[in-house]
C-alpha cells in the first residue's frame, strides 16, 4: 500500500501464491510540495512476509507526470468550500469558507485572509449559499483585489443563494464580505443551513 502523509491512498496489490511470485503495482497520486509517501506491506492471516533485498527484487520508482504548464481551454476549473463553524464578522471582514469539498487547481487560501485566485483568465461564476446565525439582514458583497466589486443580495435568517458572473485575470483575488455585522452559519457540508461557496470558470475573459 502507498501512504501519503500517513494516510493510505492506494488499493491493495495481491501477491501470487508461489514463493517468488512478483507483485507489480502502479498508482497515480496527487502530491503537493511538502507531502511525503511511504510504502507498506500487509500480510493477511498469521503468516509472515520477507521482502527480498537488492534492486533486482525490490524497488520503488517515482515519476512526475505533468500536464501542460498552462490550463487548457477545455479543462475544468472549479472549487467548492463551506464554513465548518460560525463566522462572527464585523462589516467588510472576509468570510472564511475554511473546509474544502473539492478544488481542481488549489485556488483557495483559507483562514482570516481567505481568497480565491484563478489559475487562468476567464469568466467565472460565483455561487454563494448563506444563512445568518445572528438573525440579522445585511448585504453580501463580492470583493476583488481589496475593493468592493458587486453586491450579491441581502442576507436573511432563513438563508439565500445568489449567483454572479465576473471576468477575472489570473492575478486577481476574490473574497466574500458582509456589508454589516453578521454571522455566517457553519456546519456540515451536507446540512442545508451551512454557508457555502462554489466557483467555476464558465467562459473566456471578456
Amino acid at each position: 500500500m502507498i501512504y501519503v502523509n500517513g494516510v493510505e491512498t492506494s488499493a491493495n496489490v495481491n501477491r501470487g501464491a508461489s514463493t517468488f511470485s512478483p507483485a507489480l503495482a502502479e498508482n497515480i497520486t496527487y502530491l503537493n510540495a511538502g507531502d511525503y509517501i511511504e510504502l507498506y506491506m500487509r500480510v493477511t492471516g498469521t503468516g509472515t512476509l520477507t521482502v527480498q533485498n537488492g534492486g533486482t527484487w525490490t524497488y520503488l520508482l517515482v515519476d512526475k507526470i505533468s500536464g501542460p504548464s498552462q490550463v487548457l481551454a477545455s479543462e475544468t476549473v472549479a472549487c467548492a468550500y463551506y464554513c465548518s463553524t460560525n463566522n462572527v464578522l464585523l462589516a467588510n471582514n472576509k468570510v472564511n469558507f475554511d473546509s474544502k469539498d473539492y478544488d481542481s487547481h488549489n485556488m483557495v487560501v483559507t483562514g482570516s485572509g481567505w481568497y480565491f485566485k484563478p489559475p487562468v483568465a476567464g469568466l467565472y461564476e460565483i455561487i454563494v449559499q448563506y444563512r445568518s446565525a445572528s438573525a440579522q439582514t445585511t448585504g453580501i458583497l463580492v470583493w476583488k483585489n481589496g475593493s468592493a466589486l458587486t453586491s450579491l443580495t441581502t442576507m436573511e435568517t432563513l438563508g439565500r443563494t445568489s449567483v454572479v458572473q465576473i471576468p477575472l485575470l489570473s492575478t486577481d483575488q476574490v473574497d466574500i464580505r458582509p456589508a454589516g455585522n453578521n454571522t455566517f452559519q457553519g456546519g456540515l457540508t451536507t446540512a442545508d443551513s451551512t454557508s457555502k461557496i462554489f466557483i467555476r470558470k464558465v467562459g473566456n475573459y471578456v
